[in-house]
């Protein structure tokens, strides 16, 4: 072809000088143009789908985490103690809002209560509502609270101690209720939970009393409320272990318990679409399920998806009938046209990169979010594991005190090393006792209690067990009975008492202290025992202030650290109050599903990631460790930078190669057009000239020896269509019918069917390892024992088998094995009996139409020794029965979301579409396999089916 071959577009007198030029434009020419824009077209095209259907994944996952986000926040919203606690407890920190106000505000989120406020000396102010009961209890309590003089604390307990309870709870007293301060009290009466909470500062004391709390049922109600526009279509609760869930809590969902059941059934999450709704499910630490559901979004991409494909398809008809049609012309050289070949080739890679481009952002930003996060886990772990280090350096502390205690001779000593505790906040109670195990010191107040006694009990055990010298410097008074329990194992307080001068985490009622108790030696003073308590709360706040001033560095920022007490709803560890509402609520999902929870905030222009576990050994706190994330925003915007100027790079380095290369590529590739469209049509005596020994010459003779390996691997494909057969012979009373659906060129599928000299009925169908001529040459090799074994005497399905299996294992290559069914069918009897080797099972239908598989377990033939006694299955045909054999390449074929066809739906399958007639029957079957799994697919696939006709009326009569 000339050089200077052109195409020639142009008005006027230049179309009609072009038209009549000696170069001009031929149809193939245009054509060619043509084929480029549209390759350059659907390039963009499938780069635009691309680039959707990336937004729309996006878009995807942004929604299910929203709405997981919103089940999670739903699930620690409506938990009775957290919102309660959230609610109320903030409520007794005002100080200046009157009762009524208190009660208005607690009453807007749902909760009736009753607020008692007194003054800084206990005198009340007001009550809401004005007819709220327990005054009298209410005035005295509000006294105790406020007093720091422990005699007047001892006579208000002698005064409401027995009636406290009522308020209460039993087992609870006045020394109890003045450590609960800023803590929300659950108590129960014939009503219901309800709930005890007080709070005192300068201005006064507050004391709230809830009756009776919301159920669960109500806080959805609050929530979720009836009627208007929400998020959540449908919502409600379940309990774990439990099959149905409730709408609201109140009202069994049918169709939320459906969706629970069936994706819950799946086993990957808990969540998806059921019922067209998106639903999301939480299993919370306190039992309960959770649920949510959605309607899912309209697809915004969807209008511009349609927008890309009109915009696209009009392109495409305007530019095929610009340069197919039109008989404009205007000369262009070669190269450009070459060019523009190139770049339309290899404008989708570029269209690839570029969505692979924001693939790899996505994918860098989750693995710099994971490397933060998993570095903020293990440091907030680290955090949690370091209080154990926190009680061991208590231990050590306490030790100058131990002299200290034992040259104590009285109260002010011991007020004096209480102070001493309480700075350096290792205790908050204190007692001293002498040798005979009475009070020299106690900083509450104490009496003849069955709780002194066993006080006592204790210390002097605990004398007796280390300092047994000191037992003689006073008389010991006493408690037999208290005696006896201190010393019994299985009461705990030998456990207590072992742990001499260290200090230990102790369950005392529903609270945890830090407990330390020491047998002292002698010193000036009388005191051979010291006791001290502190709350774990105050020994965690005081350890969490401490950690959080040893910040950790990562990657060349700081991680902070958070905590938020659960019980009362402060912030030991305050976070900026920017922040703080979002990290609350990410304290309590924590909290309530009992799993981290990770987040990404964002306010005003700057953010940071924010992981959260919640730490119930550490006093019901969660610790929440922040980390910044301008250094992460930053190294994604070098990224962009980097991949745009990479791109630059290489459309710049696109257009110099495809300048470069043009003019050589034009003819070869018409001819190589040509000689496909040979072998396109299977005329294999197509050859190219093969001129020097370039790439494309090398191509040539690789494509000319293709060609003829493709001719001998027709002959060989031809030969072995000819071995299987196409038709079975007539058996009276019965439709048989079997066919191979190769996978490739040559199969190494087995199917023969022949009458025997007795009448009867042999088949074989059979499946041999691998594909190509190996396989083929052994299926012929099959074929060619079967016809041997017919002549011989032994006609039997055993001998059948051995006789395939003798020549399998004679083959060189030992991993070439069958795997088959060797059977023989009866006319007579209606008898099939037959052998599975390694091969899937038959399915035997029965006269009703329930399917069953059929066979027994046994090595494919050529594969180990030969059996002593190969296992005979038989089945009998009566009228109406059917029996399919299917090879594996049926049953592995996999579907579109890439699980096996299996046995159960082909036995399914096979029931359903069963027929009279066999060849019908594997026509459906193989209609309804291409459905799911569309060829081609990987491996062969060998169907072959039996079917017993039904009886006819008029045979009836005749038998009769």
């Amino acid at each position: 072809m000339p050089e200077d071959f052109a195409l020639v577009i142009s008005p006027g007198k230049r179309y009609h000088e072009a038209m009549s030029a000696e170069h001009g434009t031929s149809r193939h020419e245009r054509t060619s143009l043509a084929i480029q824009a549209v390759i350059l077209i659907l390039s963009a095209w499938i780069g635009l789908e691309a680039w959707i259907d990336h937004r729309e994944h996006q878009a995807r996952q942004a929604f299910a985490a929203r709405a997981s986000d919103r089940v999670t926040e739903l699930a620690a919203s409506s938990n009775s103690d957290l919102y309660a606690r959230a609610t109320l407890l903030p409520l007794l920190r005002i100080a200046g809002a009157t009762a009524d106000r208190l009660r208005q505000m607690a009453g807007r989120r749902g909760i009736t209560t009753a607020f008692y406020r007194y003054d800084a000396d206990g005198r009340r102010i007001d009550i809401s509502p004005a007819n709220a009961t327990n005054l009298w209890l209410m005035d005295r309590l509000a006294r105790a609270l406020t007093t720091g003089n422990e005699r007047l604390v001892a006579e208000y307990g002698k005064q409401i101690d027995r009636k406290l309870p009522f308020l209460i709870g039993e087992g609870r007293d006045l020394v109890w209720l003045r450590n609960e301060r800023g803590r929300l009290i659950e108590v129960f009466s014939d009503k219901g939970k309800g709930y005890v909470a007080w709070n005192a500062d300068a201005k006064g004391v507050r004391i709230l009393h809830c009756l009776t709390a919301p159920t669960e049922a109500e806080f959805f109600n609050l929530l979720l409320p009836p009627g208007g526009k929400r998020d959540i279509l449908i919502a409600g609760f379940g309990r774990t272990g439990e099959d149905i869930v409730l709408q609201r809590g109140r009202l069994i969902d049918p169709l939320a318990t459906r969706a629970y059941k069936t994706i819950s059934a799946e086993g990957h999450s808990m969540s998806g679409m059921h019922g067209g709704f998106h639903w999301e499910f939480l299993e919370t630490s306190d039992g309960r399920i959770v649920y949510g559901a959605f309607e899912p979004p309209a697809s915004r991409e969807e209008f511009v998806r349609l927008a890309v494909r009109a915009l696209a398809v009009a392109l495409l008809i305007i530019s095929l009938l610009v340069l197919t049609g039109s008989n404009r012309t205007t000369r262009l050289r070669l190269r450009f046209l070459l060019v523009m070949l190139f770049l339309a080739s290899t404008s989708i890679p570029l269209f690839s990169i570029m969505v692979g481009s924001i693939d790899v952002v996505d994918r860098y930003q989750d693995v710099l979010g994971t490397r933060v996060k998993a570095a903020q886990d293990e440091a907030i772990r680290n955090l949690s594991q370091g209080f154990n280090g926190h009680l061991a350096s208590a231990t050590t502390a306490m030790r100058p005190y131990i002299q200290r205690a034992a040259d104590a001779s009285g109260t002010a000593d011991g007020a004096a090393i209480l102070r001493s505790l309480r700075r350096a906040k290792l205790a908050d109670w204190l007692q001293l006792r002498d040798a005979a195990g009475q009070l020299v010191y106690s900083s509450t107040p104490t009496g003849p209690t069955d709780r002194e006694t066993l006080l006592m009990s204790m210390a002097r055990r605990a004398i007796e067990r280390y300092e047994p010298a000191r037992l003689s410097e006073k008389p010991y008074k006493g408690n037999s009975l208290t005696d006896q329990m201190v010393r019994r194992d299985d009461m705990g307080f030998s456990t207590l008492i072992s742990q001499n001068k260290r200090v230990q985490l102790v369950q005392s009622g529903s609270n945890k202290i830090l407990y330390y108790l020491a047998a002292l030696p002698r010193g000036r003073g009388e005191v051979a025992y010291m006791e001290t308590r502190l709350p774990l709360a105050t020994a965690v706040k005081t350890y969490l202030r401490r950690k959080s001033l040893q910040r950790q560095e990562f990657d060349g920022g700081w991680i902070r650290f958070f905590a938020l007490d659960m019980q009362k709803n402060t912030w030991p560890l305050p976070p900026p109050s920017s922040l703080a509402r979002g990290l609350s609520k990410l304290a309590m999902a924590s909290w309530i599903t009992g799993r981290p929870q990770t987040s990404r905030l964002s306010l005003g222009g700057k953010g940071g990631f924010a992981v959260c576990i919640a730490s119930p050994n550490l006093a019901d706190h969660c610790l929440i460790a922040y980390y910044a994330d301008d250094r992460y925003v930053d190294r994604i915007r070098r990224l962009w930078r980097d991949i745009v100027a990479t791109e630059a790079a290489f459309l710049v380095m696109l257009a110099i190669l495809a300048f470069g290369i043009a003019k050589q590529l034009l003819k070869p590739l018409q001819e190589i057009e040509g000689a496909v469209q040979a072998l396109s049509a299977r005329n294999f005596d197509k050859r190219l000239e093969v001129v020097g020994n370039d790439e494309m010459a090398r191509l040539f003779q690789t494509f000319n020896e293709m060609m003829a390996e493709s001719r001998e691997l027709q002959v060989a494909r031809n030969v072995q269509e000819g071995l299987v057969p196409t038709k079975f012979p007539d058996m009276p009373g019965y439709s048989i019918a079997g066919k191979i659906f190769t996978a490739s060129d040559l199969s190494g599928d087995c199917l023969d069917g022949f009458r025997l000299p007795d009448g009867r009925f042999a088949f074989l169908v059979g499946d041999i390892t691998g594909h190509g001529v190996a396989a083929a040459l052994l299926m012929a090799f099959s074929r060619a024992a079967t016809f041997h074994w017919s002549q011989s005497e032994k006609l039997t399905s055993s001998d059948f088998a051995d006789t395939l299996d003798t020549l399998l294992k004679r083959q060189r290559d030992a991993r070439r094995f069958m795997s088959a069914i060797c059977g023989i069918l009866d006319p007579v009897s209606h008898e099939i009996e037959f052998i599975t080797c390694g091969h899937p099972y038959p399915v035997f239908i029965d006269a009703s139409g329930k399917p069953r598989l059929v066979g027994s377990p046994m090595l494919p033939l050529g594969r180990g020794k030969k059996p002593a006694v190969r296992t005979l299955e038989k089945v009998v045909m009566s009228p109406g029965t059917r029996m399919l054999i299917a090879t594996d390449g049926f049953i592995e074929a996999l579907d579109a979301g890439q699980h096996p066809i299996g046995f159960e739906r082909l036995q399914e399958w096979a029931a359903e579409l069963s027929a009279d007639r066999a060849e019908e029957w594997i026509a459906r079957m193989m209609h309804r396999v291409d459905e799911v799994s569309p060829p081609p697919r990987l491996d062969d696939t060998t169907l072959f089916a039996i079917v017993r006709q039904p009886e006819m009326k008029e045979d009836r009569h005749e038998n009769c």
